[in-house]
């Protein structure tokens, strides 16, 4: 018997049920009155054989009281003494998982009952030459901070190849949560990358589908994916630009192991990741000026890279758009995204 028949012997013992085992890793920060929610909705899965791993990242709330008052035997709690990164507290969590399969939950995120046992069929879809998925992913709903809901997560096809799904990413055509993907173990072993802060979940993402050369998506909606509004984010533009243009070279030095590049597919990455980065500009734009329409009018019409390219101008005329419309006109805007 090698290692790896070993450890699936091992997660498959009646205590915790049949079928491979699942861990579900919930990395948190001062954030108690989602954790709750978060932590309740991976304990109440109907899939039996989970592991549920919180990493309290030196909260200085009452998380680690709460924590201390679960007893249920399928929690293991990671208590970090001094503050990591977000990527850092990630892989603390990866190296304490003993699953099968991994998947990671935000602690303001929500899981159906059913997200695990939808998730785990969907590495039963094997593509043509008989390979198994690089991820399986999920739809849900997006909900704001009082959990209600203000879409539905955008579908994408029920299984297309790591080439496409990677092209999709970069034109912005995917809606990938982290809280939706299920990795298998052996993929995420050594970690979330840490070159990247704050893309390193869509690097790994690039490394399991290019690996493996596909990738499934389950058309139920069995996630709940929290945005948080009215909140600017305090991460720099700069530093989305710098990692969407590395993280778009990773992709692509990804495919090349591959053998699934070529001088047109890079060069259309590398477009798309241009263009992404203009979007990622207007959706700042348009989140600091939801209230002040004319001054994000004004922003638009003097950063010239709006002018830049027909792309470019695409961009400019539907973010202008989603500046002046309703919320609710936005979200229905936003679900008619073709895939």
């Amino acid at each position: 018997m090698n290692l790896e028949d070993e450890r699936m012997n091992m997660t498959m013992s009646p205590q915790h049920g049949t079928g491979p085992k699942v861990t579900i890793a919930i990395p948190t920060l001062n954030r108690l009155q989602y954790l709750r929610l978060a932590l309740e909705s991976a304990l109440a899965q109907t899939y039996a054989n989970i592991e549920v791993i919180v990493s309290n990242n030196a909260s200085t709330d009452e998380t680690a009281a709460y924590l201390a008052s679960v007893t249920d035997p399928r929690l293991c709690v990671l208590t970090q003494t001094v503050f990591l990164t977000m990527v850092e507290n990630w892989n603390a969590c990866v190296r304490a998982a003993t699953g099968d399969y991994f998947i990671l939950l935000s602690d303001d995120d929500v899981l159906e009952t059913g997200a695990i046992d939808g998730l785990i069929n969907g590495y039963s879809m094997l593509d043509k030459s008989g390979a198994i998925p690089g991820i399986v992913y999920c739809g849900g709903y997006v909900i704001d901070s009082t959990g209600a809901i203000t879409r539905d997560i955008v579908h994408s096809p029920p299984w297309e190849t790591g080439q496409d799904l990677i092209l999709g990413f970069f034109g912005g055509r995917r809606d990938i949560w982290l809280c939706a993907i299920l990795f298998r173990f052996n993929d995420i072993k050594n970690g979330f990358p840490l070159e990247f802060a704050v893309a390193s979940d869509a690097a790994l993402i690039m490394h399991a589908v290019a690996t493996h050369g596909s990738a499934v998506f389950v058309t139920k909606n069995l996630v709940r994916y929290r945005v948080h509004q009215n909140i600017t984010s305090s991460t720099p533009l700069s530093l989305w630009e710098d990692e969407i243009t590395r993280l778009c070279e990773f992709a692509i030095a990804e495919l090349r192991t591959a053998n699934s590049s070529g001088p047109a597919i890079e060069a259309r990455l590398r477009a798309l990741a241009d263009t992404l980065k203009l979007k990622m500009l207007a959706g700042r734009i348009n989140q600091k000026f939801r209230s002040q329409k004319l001054k994000g009018l004004f922003e638009y019409v003097r950063d010239r890279r709006f002018y830049s390219s027909a792309p470019a101008l695409r961009v400019l005329i539907k973010s202008v758009v989603l500046l002046c419309v309703s919320d609710t006109t936005r979200a229905r805007l936003r679900s008619l995204r073709p895939r």
